[in-house]
Formats: structure tokens, sequence, C-alpha cells
């Protein structure tokens, strides 16, 4: 469905923003843990929700479309009034985009991948929890380790908004996110 088709290209797209505002560090933070959040959602809706007990046998998860969700969601929540331009559409803002694809993914949970949104859920779940706490003080990029220490810092992010736009100058985020995540 939408998030898995286009798993890529929401993580280039919010994840380039994400970087520019809160680093690299970050960035892979959101990524791993929000992938991680959305499989353990994941496992406990498939062992623990009866709608799924005769599923459990032939349940796989694979992709990273959790995480992509988390780093949708938590872009979003860090800047909602951001817009980005869409074909056709012309500007929308961040928390819009984050909502439809949130609202398809709870229409279609009771469809033939309702794991795979289930765990979708679970990744923009974390997105949002990884924003909201990092705007209290609570830095949940420290698990990963060290980073970008250029990144603006938590308190911050209290005044940012969406109007201010990229400078143009973060590219190849996929590249740059994990080399300095692996320290090369």
């Amino acid at each position: 469905t939408g998030v898995q088709t286009c798993a890529l290209p929401i993580f280039y797209w919010f994840g380039k923003i994400m970087m520019e505002y809160l680093g690299t560090r970050r960035l892979v933070a959101t990524y791993f843990l929000g992938g991680l959040a959305g499989a353990l959602i994941y496992v406990a809706a498939f062992n623990l929700i009866p709608l799924f007990g005769s599923q459990v046998n032939q349940a796989v998860a694979m992709g990273a479309s959790a995480s992509a969700m988390a780093i949708m969601v938590a872009t979003a929540t860090l800047l909602p009034d951001y817009q980005l331009g869409i074909l056709f559409i012309g500007p929308v803002r961040l928390k819009w985009i984050a909502l439809v694809v949130i609202l398809l993914d709870l229409i279609n949970v009771n469809g033939s991948n309702a794991g795979g949104h289930i765990a979708h859920l679970g990744g923009a779940a974390f997105g949002y929890v990884f924003i909201r706490l990092l705007r209290n003080g609570t830095d949940l990029s420290a698990i990963v380790g060290k980073g970008n220490p250029t990144a603006p810092q938590p308190s911050l992010l209290k005044g940012i908004s969406g109007s201010i736009g990229l400078s143009g100058r973060v590219t190849g985020v996929v590249y740059t996110a994990f080399s300095t995540a692996l320290g090369q």
C-alpha cells in the first residue's frame, strides 16, 4: 500500500527536513528506534489480539516502512506547518500529509496486510513520542551514540516554526546519515 510503496521517498523528503533541523544522529535514531517500535507493536498485536491468532504462523514482518512512518510523523510533529509542494495539488502542510497517511493505515488495518499497517502505526507513535520527549529535554538519540554535535539542542526546538525553509545544503540523506552513524 501507500507507505510500503513510498517508504524511500518518504524517508528522503521527510528525512532531509528532519536532518536539517535535528542532525544525523537524531535522524538515524528515529529510523532505527521507530523500526523497532513498529516491530514490537507488530509482534504484540499478533500475539495478544485474538483477531490475529489464526495468522500468527504465517505472519512475516519485513521492510522499513515503520521507520519511514516514524521519520514522517516526527518531522510533522516538529514542523507541523512546514509545507511541501505536492505535484498537481500544490503546497501541503506536513501535519496534513502525516494525518492522511495515518488515516489510510487505520482504515486498512483490517485488510490483507494488517500487520504492516499495525507496524506503521507503531512507527508513527514512536515518531510522535520521540519529538515530544525531545522538546521536554529527553533525547532518545543518545541510545544510538555520538552523531552531529552541531544539531540544535532540545531547548531550541520549542521555537521552530514551519515557515523556515531548507537551505539546500542537505543532500544525500541516506549516505550521510548512515556513514555518520557508522563513523565513516
